[in-house]
């Protein structure tokens, strides 16, 4: 039993990342299994569907009307998202995309 305590240690030593990885996919693919089950048994409920649609339409609307029709507003949302860049991604990696 010690035996194969010590080869499963140095087993996991050496392939500590791929197993990591592996273990990580398998999580994620489950995870989007569950939350597109979850999906399908909402949408199956009558008029969420449409509902939800609506929504996601009236949003769209408002994203559009809000940022893209004037360049003012455009540029207040390019300003944003460079600022949420610069705190993602820092201040050096930032302004090399850029």
């Amino acid at each position: 039993m010690a035996k194969l305590l010590k080869y499963i240690g140095r087993f996991y030593q050496e392939y500590k990342l791929p197993i990591i990885s592996f273990a990580l996919l398998v999580i994620t693919v489950t995870a989007l299994r569950i939350f597109l089950a979850v999906l399908n048994a909402i949408n199956d409920i009558p008029l969420v569907s449409p509902i939800l649609e609506l929504i996601g339409l009236g949003y769209t609307i408002l994203f559009t009307f809000r940022y893209l029709l004037k360049d003012s507003t455009r540029q207040e949302l390019a300003g944003e998202i460079h600022l949420l860049q610069k705190q993602i991604l820092g201040r050096q990696e930032s302004q090399t995309l850029s």
